[in-house]
């Protein structure tokens, strides 16, 4: 399990759940949440893998970025940051994060995936909605 700080109001297990709040929940459910720049992990009782970034906090991720001789703009959310750090690792341009993705390229992406949203639903939950269809898609 793992214990995370929400960043942002977000709905989890249909529940609200509001911004500041500290709830512990499974790993890939924290991952998802960081990597979509509306949580922070806290605590892990995970294994760390020095070559996971993904419960880096924003302190990590700028100082390995500083490391790598990477400029970024300091207002970037940590997900953002540790997007950069692995693409500077892996050297692939062409790969996008979902959290990076602009409100018009998630709408592309979901509806080329045929995946249902409504149009005044936030970014956020369109990210959520292609997070799901891709995990599904790797399963």
């Amino acid at each position: 399990m793992v214990k995370i700080h929400l960043l942002a109001t977000v709905i989890h297990d249909g529940k609200t759940l509001e911004k500041g709040h500290q709830i512990e929940i499974t790993a890939p459910q924290a991952h998802r949440l960081v990597n979509l720049g509306v949580a922070e992990i806290i605590e892990s009782s995970q294994v760390d893998n020095p070559t996971d970034i993904s419960n880096w906090t924003k302190k990590q991720c700028e100082a390995e970025l500083t490391s790598l001789g990477i400029s970024f703009d300091p207002k970037l959310k940590v997900a953002d940051l540790r997007d950069l750090i692995l693409k500077a690792r892996e050297g692939d341009d062409e790969h996008t994060d979902v959290s990076l993705m602009s409100r018009e390229e998630l709408e592309q992406k979901l509806t080329e995936l045929a995946v249902p949203f409504s149009g005044d639903s936030s970014d956020d939950v369109l990210r959520q909605l292609l997070l799901d269809e891709l995990d599904e898609d790797n399963e």
